[in-house]
């Protein structure tokens, strides 16, 4: 099924404009870990500071975690993209994004790239479908309701989800570079512990930067799990994260997601993955 028809299916024209694809058609994503940390002036750092710590009045839950920052972006033949990442922090990003308007991505060929020097982290979003039973012969998909969160508060978002973190996800990588595939699977057993298992790696299907909330590039795509979503729940029970108010599981096939997109306000980053699972899986 093509985006558009997946878009339209399940009523989210809408939010096309809230969000840009600057990737789509790869089945590979390399990390490149640039060592050497973003510049930052005493100044900007005494009020990172300074607002980190007023922000935490209003989110005490919050966590100043390591991230990647996008620096440059490549796109090899074939279908292979390159991600050359700085380590920053999320408070560098939190309070920068307020200041710096990017706007619409420039798009690149296969001989160019993009500079960018501001704190861009990079984050990831998945889709998981559960293993089918005979009430549920396609799977569900697995949802949550934000909770107190920083973005996006209150609003549907799917789980897994989280941001490259350049201090856990090298595990099974060789030096200089993060392993995706490590950072998908940590936010997995973070979000829905107890469970630590995936039929296949994920697919990857599509690079989307948001344009409003919180202004930063997502990598998006699926996989499938060996539990049922009555596992799932029994499993996961009262241990999910203070970030996760509940957990919704959505029969995946087209009429049960319209009608959870009817009832739900979906996040930017989730909307576009929900259409891209639509039209690679339906």
């Amino acid at each position: 099924m093509k985006i558009d028809r997946a878009f339209e299916l399940l009523s989210l024209q809408n939010r096309r404009n809230q969000a840009q694809v600057v990737a789509n058609g790869f089945s590979i994503v390399e990390i490149v870990y640039l060592k050497r940390k973003r510049n930052v002036s005493k100044e900007q750092a005494a009020k990172i500071k300074r607002i980190w710590n007023e922000h935490l009045k209003v989110h005490p839950k919050d966590f100043d975690g390591a991230t990647l920052s996008l620096k440059r972006i490549m796109v090899e033949e074939g279908k292979k993209i390159k991600l050359f990442c700085q380590p920053s922090k999320f408070s560098e990003f939190m309070v920068s994004r307020k200041e710096c308007k990017i706007g619409r991505l420039e798009f690149w060929n296969f001989r160019s790239s993009i500079d960018f020097n501001y704190p861009f982290p990079v984050s990831f979003g998945m889709v998981v479908r559960t293993k089918p039973t005979k009430e549920h012969p396609n799977g569900c998909i697995i949802a949550a309701i934000r909770g107190d969160t920083t973005f996006e508060s209150g609003k549907a978002t799917l789980l897994p989800g989280g941001y490259l973190d350049p201090t856990k996800d090298s595990k099974r990588s060789s030096e200089g570079k993060i392993d995706l595939e490590t950072a998908i699977l940590r936010e997995y057993k973070e979000e829905l512990p107890g469970l630590n298992f995936w039929v296949k790696p994920p697919k990857l299907l599509a690079i989307v930067h948001s344009l409003v909330e919180s202004c930063q590039p997502a990598i998006l795509g699926w996989f499938e799990i060996p539990y049922t979503a009555e596992e799932v729940a029994r499993i996961c029970g009262d241990k999910l994260e203070s970030e996760i108010r509940k957990i919704i599981f959505v029969p995946a096939d087209i009429k049960s997601l319209q009608i959870f997109v009817q009832e739900y306000d979906l996040c930017i980053h989730d909307a576009e993955k929900l259409a891209y699972f639509v039209a690679d899986t339906m």
